[in-house]
């Protein structure tokens, strides 16, 4: 359940198709893990961002749709998916988006899963 005083949100899926959005994703992570962090850039992006292996949710406000942060659920195969790189740009971190940003990948997952048993034979 997402936090009653977060300010007014939504969750984007987003992947190779959407090369703006996933820029965004990218540019959170460097602000949280690189800038505020200090990890070396060269660690941070890494062959998972490549097209086709991970799919990004995009945490963002609204009316305004800031960036505010991402979840990264690497593809390993068919069956076996990772959560990884979660972040939230510190301003926000006192509205529980990173629970939040958690569950819409779990959420992410599972209709992707119905789609494709739905889509079966």
């Amino acid at each position: 359940m997402p936090s009653t005083d977060a300010p007014p949100h939504e969750f984007v899926p987003v992947d190779e198709s959407t090369p703006d959005l996933l820029q965004q994703c990218i540019d959170v992570r460097i602000a949280v893990f690189v800038t505020e962090q200090e990890f070396p850039l060269d660690t941070e992006i890494d062959k998972y961002d490549n097209p086709g292996v991970s799919t990004h949710i995009l945490l963002r406000l609204l009316p305004s749709l800031e960036p505010t942060g991402t979840i990264r659920i690497t593809h390993l195969s068919p069956t076996e998916k990772k959560l990884g790189r979660l972040c939230v740009l510190k301003d926000y971190r006192n509205f529980k988006f990173g629970k939040d940003l958690v569950l819409a990948a779990h959420d992410y997952l599972l209709s992707s899963r119905q789609r494709v048993e739905s889509a079966e034979p």
